[in-house]
């Protein structure tokens, strides 16, 4: 597929048999090159005896300007459906890049194998076996990919810890439950259990996370340019080289987007400028020979 890159002009993504065909969309003119794109594409699809899965393939524009450009995009005859959000590798993207469905779904599913637990291990007594069933089965769905979608509100924080509290409650039974004066707080209880809270999870994976883009582990040349590197002119004595960009106005804005000393939260749960928007084809289904 090197010869597609070099004969395509709008940005591709490639996964498997996965492709993602986009451009930044600020006038009718960009309307036509990626309907060009597209005719390319197609053109490359039957020189190469390749056939792509239409119903699958969705046309998804991210912006939240008020006065979206609209554009019909046909794939040969076949016009392309337009669509609000689409799932993308295990996560769903909404046009505003909220993640809003995304996070409704992950704590629907984490609650459902949640119950499924509490239903079979009545008779278990064993905190460390709970803590093992948890921490694989349901902490595992609301951490899949969290660092591109977590919650940046204080609501959406509290609906994934609420799963979490939902847990606590069902492996800890000999807390004074029914006295909430006497009740240990929230990370207390989870410092019983070794866990830590969801939050800090999530400042943890989104360190990490920028920790091997910087190192080279993920190789990303998109990701790296993203992250504004901040070089003063001289050395101060208290000079900090990856504190976070300009971006935040307070630390507090920071810390609640979970890097406060990394400069780079923005590009997790941020969206386009409402000045342009950005239209995505995307075809799913492996291609026939």
């Amino acid at each position: 597929m090197n010869d597609l890159c070099v004969l395509i002009d709008s940005e591709i993504i490639f996964y498997a048999d996965d492709l993602k065909l986009y451009r930044t969309i600020t006038d009718y003119e960009d309307c036509v090159s990626l309907q060009q794109d597209l005719d390319k594409l197609m053109i490359w699809c039957r020189v190469n005896a390749m056939e792509m899965n239409l119903g699958k393939c969705k046309i998804l524009t991210f912006s939240r300007s008020r006065t979206e450009i609209t554009h019909s995009y046909l794939a040969g005859d076949f016009v392309l459906e337009k669509v609000e959000s689409m799932r993308d590798l295990g996560v769903i993207l909404d046009k505003s890049l909220t993640f809003e469905d995304h996070l409704a779904l992950t704590v629907a599913k984490a609650k459902t194998v949640l119950g499924f637990i509490v239903r079979h291990t009545k008779g278990f007594s064993d905190t460390t076996t709970l803590k093992v069933l948890y921490c694989s089965l349901v902490r595992s769905v609301l951490e899949y990919n969290i660092q591109i979608w977590a919650p940046s509100s204080i609501g959406g924080m509290k609906l994934l810890e609420s799963v979490q509290k939902r847990f606590l409650r069902y492996a800890l039974p000999n807390l004074p439950w029914n006295e909430p004066q006497r009740l240990p707080p929230y990370d207390d209880r989870c410092g019983i259990l070794k866990i830590e809270p969801i939050g800090s999870r999530v400042l943890l994976l989104r360190r990490v996370f920028i920790f091997d883009i910087l190192s080279g582990n993920i190789d990303s040349t998109n990701l790296i340019e993203m992250i504004p590197f901040h070089v003063p002119s001289r050395a101060l004595r208290n000079y900090e080289p990856l504190r976070h960009g300009p971006g935040f106005r307070t630390e507090q804005q920071a810390k609640m987007k979970g890097m406060q000393f990394f400069p780079s939260s923005n590009i997790f749960s941020s969206s386009p400028s409402s000045s342009s928007s950005s239209s995505l084809f995307h075809s799913l289904g492996s291609p026939t020979l």
